[in-house]
């Protein structure tokens, strides 16, 4: 008999707010690396931390549901904003800023409201009626944000879907931000922007439907004041951040290890940025800021004819963590850290010419001491220069990029970034999994699907609803040639169910749809349709999604005499010009296809089913028609 498992994972009670709905399923490659990753690291960490002596957390069964408290392994980078009720004072201090963390002070005069730009980045200029000094510089012309953010220089859209500490440290421009965010990363309507100036300061308030509520105040002194009277978890992911992005200590390097490699040593056909001829590796101003700069034989091309990757290999066996640059055909560069950290926009890669940096800190590799870095090449996925390898120090210790501002009391920071990212963590699927068995007598065989849902918010609420490994079911006839599957050990598929009560969540026919959609994507549907002599992807040509196009009409009724497959699709009829109709959404059922390829239903079972082919207007290859 097969069972499906529902693990919950906890950490903190959720705020009462606003929910959005989810984005689209997460499903597919880059989720797969992603947990890959984020397994890898969590096993380091763990490994680390037993070394120490500390016991991991345990999982125990409570009322038919798996409860596991969260940890810095199965929920890594979790750092919540921690300053509701305070007020945090900047005074010019050397090269830095003396820091002192207060009760809160508020200017309840918070002026009028700002008007901003209606463009890629919405920001108005506010001129302040004296000159403020920052950082050897005096400044006028303040770039005022709804990001919580005070720009130096005219703002530009960010890619990012949340700040991290690395994102800061290797900020180039002025920012003075009281809780910077990106569009990606703030759940919550944007908020209104309230301006009060006089001679001696500018007053800069941020405020949303009682939910979110800071300050900025920038004195004729240089002084510097952010008070946070009200902070919900929504917006997500944010951060302080006071920088000029020219301070001394960026140049500051201590050389680590180099090594040279052959110039010549890849295959014909593949571009010369592909080949390594140097690798040098540094640490930042004596930070836990590493950088590596790999020196290749041509010019990096801005869109290459294929897709270029450069990577760094940190560790040996199964403790190695990768740090990877993807260089997109279409120039989209895209950054993978340890720990299953994707950042696309990020600043922490630089592409100059012939030579690549690539830059992380100590914290996204789980372990310390000497530790064999390797670099290499590759090209179109494949491997096309293994590069040096050098023996660099990690430490876990020292000065950090990272302040902690609520443990702050008087401190000067200089010489190193006045930043802190409250960031939302990469939930790892297969360490929650492994845990559990851990704890409960379980084993991957017995279970098809282990749904994972938490009380606290992860990173997945910045690119999707929900998403699942797959696993595998051991059996073959999913897909054209899954012939070896039914004799490899069976492993369930790891779904990644966001929180308790967002998005769909919040319904019974939400939640019944999303977790249905995700279990479904242990047989779903990767299926190829043999037409007119030829095997096609004719239903789903984008995704392991049905097209919008094919008709997915329910088995049986669930909700709605309307039901269609969880998974996507339509139910179609005909109307008397001969066009098709669909009815209201109604994706809570399973269709015939569906349920033979779930093996339960016989193949004489399954009605004939149809798709709508050049449909006009055109309907999209993958998730749901529209009504």
């Amino acid at each position: 008999m097969r069972h499906t498992l529902i693990a919950l994972t906890l950490f903190a009670p959720l705020p009462a707010a606003a929910q959005l709905e989810p984005l689209h399923c997460g499903t597919g490659h880059e989720v797969t690396e992603t947990v890959r990753e984020a397994s890898a690291w969590s096993r380091a960490r763990a490994e680390q931390l037993a070394s120490k002596g500390l016991r991991p957390a345990t999982a125990a069964l409570q009322d038919n549901v798996v409860i596991l408290p969260a940890d810095e392994t199965n929920a890594p980078f979790r750092r919540p904003f921690d300053l509701h009720g305070r007020t945090l004072i900047f005074t010019p201090s050397g090269d830095g800023y003396a820091v002192r963390n207060t009760a809160i002070a508020y200017d309840t005069d918070r002026g009028s409201r700002l008007q901003l730009v209606d463009a890629a980045e919405d920001y108005a200029t506010v001129t302040a009626d004296f000159e403020f000094p920052f950082f050897g510089r005096v400044v006028r012309n303040l770039f005022v944000t709804n990001h919580s953010a005070i720009f130096l220089e005219r703002p530009q859209p960010s890619s990012l879907r949340q700040y991290s500490d690395l994102d800061l440290a290797m900020e180039s421009g002025g920012v003075i931000s009281p809780l910077l965010s990106t569009g990606r990363s703030r759940l919550t309507a944007r908020p209104v922007v309230m301006v009060r100036k006089s001679s001696d300061s500018v007053v800069i308030t941020w405020t949303s439907e009682e939910r979110y509520d800071v300050q900025a105040v920038l004195s004729k002194s240089g002084e510097i004041r952010f008070s946070y009277m009200l902070v919900t978890q929504y917006p997500t992911a944010s951060a302080i951040v006071i920088t000029s992005g020219l301070e001394s200590w960026r140049n500051e390097r201590t050389a680590l290890g180099s090594a040279s490699d052959p110039s010549g040593d890849i295959r014909t056909g593949v571009p010369a940025s592909t080949d390594l001829t140097e690798m040098a590796v540094s640490r930042v101003s004596d930070l836990d800021l590493y950088e590596v700069r790999l020196r290749l034989r041509g010019d990096v091309p801005a869109q290459p004819q294929g897709t270029a990757g450069y990577v760094l290999a940190i560790g040996d066996g199964e403790a190695t963590q990768t740090v990877r640059l993807t260089i997109a055909r279409d120039g989209t560069m895209t950054y993978r850290l340890p720990g299953g950290i994707v950042a696309t926009g990020t600043k922490a890669v630089t592409v100059e010419g012939s030579t690549v940096t690539l830059r992380f800190l100590g914290e996204h590799v789980p372990s310390s001491g000497s530790i064999p870095i390797r670099a290499y090449t590759t090209w179109n996925g494949g491997v096309i220069d293994l590069g040096p390898q050098v023996e660099v120090p990690i430490r876990t210790s020292g000065r950090r990029v990272r302040t902690d501002f609520s443990t702050v009391v008087d401190e000067v920071i200089e010489r190193r970034p006045i930043a802190e990212a409250f960031t939302l963590p990469v939930l790892s699927v297969a360490r929650v999994w492994e845990q559990v068995k851990q704890s409960l007598p379980l084993t991957d065989g017995e279970i098809d699907g282990v749904a994972i849902y938490q009380n606290f918010l992860t990173d997945l609420v910045l690119y999707a609803g929900a998403y699942s490994t797959g696993g595998n079911a051991g059996v073959s006839g999913l897909y054209q040639g899954d012939v070896t599957a039914a004799a490899e050990p069976r492993v369930p598929a790891l779904m990644h169910m966001n929180a308790v009560g967002y998005g769909h969540n919040r319904t019974p026919r939400g939640a019944s749809h999303v977790v249905l959609h995700e279990l479904g994507h242990r047989w779903l549907l990767f299926v190829t349709l043999q037409e007119n002599g030829a095997m096609t992807r004719s239903l789903n040509p984008v995704s392991p999604h049905p097209a919008q196009y094919v008709d997915t009409r329910a088995a049986f009724r669930v909700y709605t005499d309307t039901d269609t497959s969880v998974m996507g699709g339509g139910h179609f009829t005909t109307e008397p010009d001969g066009a098709f109709a669909t009815g209201p959404y109604g994706a809570y059922g399973f269709s015939w296809l569906d349920l033979y390829l779930m093996g339960l239903a016989d193949p004489a079972e399954v009605k004939p089913w149809f798709y709508i082919a050049d449909s006009s207007p055109t309907l999209a290859g993958e998730y749901y028609a529209p009504p």
